[in-house]
């Protein structure tokens, strides 16, 4: 799983960027496992990492 703070839907090759290489999660994205839809708990970075750490939404 990754995790990055600012990274929007459409940000990377695999989804449809064409700004930004990344040819690195590109070949993770290809050998693995591609989501189309998640959410996280909160829009900022604290709330958001404390959620996935501890499994707890408020």
């Amino acid at each position: 799983m990754l995790f990055a703070d600012g990274l929007g839907y459409a940000d990377i090759e695999c989804y449809g960027s064409n700004d930004i290489p990344t040819p690195n999660i590109d070949s993770l994205g290809a050998q693995g496992m591609k989501f189309t839809n998640a959410y996280v708990t909160a829009g900022t970075c604290s709330p958001s990492r404390a959620a996935l750490l501890t499994g707890q939404y408020r």
